[in-house]
């Protein structure tokens, strides 16, 4: 293997504490670009599960032992014709049907299963023990399906698929009249049609990502654009153009305020809903950017009203079980700090702590510097309770019949062939209005990396966020597991010395979390 050679570094330091290495899974294949290892969380009852793809199975293994042997293996290979399957991106999403693990194919097939059934089975047993099929023999799009969303708050009924075409589908499970057991068949039961279909790029889509509250829909498309869409009207919101060649992944803060976007130009472009315009530009990365993720547990409020780019000495309290804290103990004047993560084919991982300034610091910024800043940001983004304010949110909120008919109606106005493919903004070769051009270099406000450590030995694929985790996989198969840990509070003089920290391994608070299922 090309990196083999390279040291894995075992402990990434941040302000608050330090991620420590506690366990890995070995590779067990060279670097291949088609083939990505992604990962999901799953939160079951019975457990919580990372679930991961390799060549063509899906590996589900326990929260606290990923390097052991999987709970569950499923091959999605089986299929009588003969073409080769292999799992792409999945999601889980708790569903009142028990379908709540979803799955897109490198043929187009998108396939939903019961993710407690396929544990309750037999743990040799490979193949699909049920499953909900869709796009069955590429009937709606032959092509690589290149991300999977459940629609928040439907009871697992709606979700979205994205494919490499530039089309995105919006699927609910009441479409399909049956189910299938066995082995995988590449066939269904009943009519899979979607439910809305949305032309997002006509050269092509990498990734995708659906905002907390569900009511829109980022993409990452193979002309160097990052678009928002309502998720209900196909609408073109906004979006922004990358510095350099294409985005290859994005995501939401949880608070819906920013977007953060990685790809070929070897940058983190985080881009602000409500400023509309990219903010900050991570760099630390020698190599296009994999996977970007917010970390939703390190969102914290800064005392130094100056301060607009954060350093590794900041400190900072941190609520690991994600509490917001009270609105009164805050300073009216403190700027907001974001942690992102990515990881990229240079086999390294970086963070970042984003900070936001209030509103008059925004302002003031913009008069001293001459930065070109939206009038219209006059307010800093809610806190860590997300913030509903999405288009038309309340069809998302009040569950999937609102968002269902909307999409429904729109997919009947649009009926005719070419309208049913909307909102592409591609085709033109100047961009529309709700498209912010790429910025020039001179004028792009760079955020150096507070952490720039090698994870891998082959190219890096993907990364998650728990609130005492963080999981990290590679192109070669591998899956880490880093054990989020705080710094002890300071001894005072007046304090007398505890007794020090205990020796135990470092999985004890990880096992603790899988068996509560948190």
């Amino acid at each position: 293997m090309a990196h083999q050679g390279r040291v894995i570094k075992r402990v990434v330091k941040t302000p608050e504490g330090r991620f420590q290495l506690h366990s890995e899974r070995p590779n067990v294949c060279n670097f291949n670009p088609a083939k990505p290892v992604r990962l999901t969380l799953a939160k079951l009852s019975s457990g919580t599960y990372v679930i991961f793809n390799l060549h063509e199975y899906i590996y589900v293994c326990s929260y606290a032992s990923t390097d052991k042997v999987p709970s569950a293996t499923i091959n999605f290979n089986l299929a009588p014709s003969g073409s080769i399957m292999l799992p792409t991106c999945h999601a889980h999403a708790l569903a009142r049907d028990g379908f709540d693990l979803l799955v897109g194919l490198s043929t187009g097939d998108v396939v939903v299963a019961s993710l407690q059934a396929q544990l309750n089975s037999s743990q040799t047993n490979t193949k699909l023990v049920s499953q909900l099929h869709f796009n069955s023999e590429s009937s709606i799009d032959p092509t690589r399906v290149v991300g999977v969303e459940w629609v928040p708050h439907a009871n697992g009924d709606l979700f979205v698929a994205a494919h490499s075409s530039g089309s995105v589908y919006t699927y609910s499970k009441g479409s399909v009249s049956g189910t299938g057991g066995g082995h995988f068949s590449g066939r269904t039961n009943g009519n899979t049609a979607s439910v809305s279909t949305l032309n997002a790029c006509q050269k092509g889509l990498n990734a995708m990502s659906l905002s907390p509250d569900g009511s829109r829909i980022a993409t990452a498309g193979r002309d160097g654009i990052v678009r928002v869409h309502d998720l209900g009207t196909g609408a073109l919101l906004t979006g922004f153009r990358m510095y350099y060649g294409n985005p290859l992944s994005c995501t939401w803060s949880q608070d819906e305020q920013y977007i953060a976007a990685g790809g070929e130009d070897d940058l983190v472009a985080v881009f602000g809903m409500e400023e509309q315009r990219v903010v900050a530009w991570g760099e630390g990365h020698g190599s296009w950017v994999s996977a970007v993720s917010f970390d939703p547990w390190v969102v914290r409020q800064s005392e130094d009203e100056a301060a607009s780019v954060p350093s590794a000495s900041d400190g900072g309290d941190v609520d690991m079980e994600g509490n917001a804290a009270s609105e009164a103990a805050r300073p009216v004047s403190a700027g907001t700090s974001y942690r992102l993560g990515s990881v990229g084919q240079d086999c390294q991982l970086c963070m970042w702590d984003i900070v936001v300034q209030p509103p008059r610091h925004r302002l003031a910024h913009a008069s001293s510097s001459g930065a070109d800043l939206n009038p219209r940001a006059l307010r800093p983004p809610a806190r860590q309770e997300p913030a509903r304010r999405g288009r038309d949110s309340s069809a998302v909120r009040d569950g999937s019949p609102k968002l269902l008919a909307k999409l429904s109606s729109s997919l009947h106005r649009d009926s005719s062939p070419s309208a049913h493919h909307r909102s592409d903004s591609s085709s033109s070769s100047c961009l529309p209005p709700e498209i912010v051009p790429a910025t020039l270099r001179k004028h792009m406000h760079f955020i150096p990396a507070f952490a720039a450590i090698r994870c891998a030995t082959e190219p890096a694929s993907d990364l998650i966020f728990t609130h005492d985790a963080m999981f990290t996989a590679c192109h070669g198969g591998s899956v880490r597991a880093w054990e989020r840990l705080k710094n002890p509070p300071p001894i005072t003089a007046d304090e007398p010395r505890k007794h020090e920290p205990s020796t135990a391994p470092a999985p004890q608070m990880m096992q603790e979390s899988a068996r509560e299922g948190s």
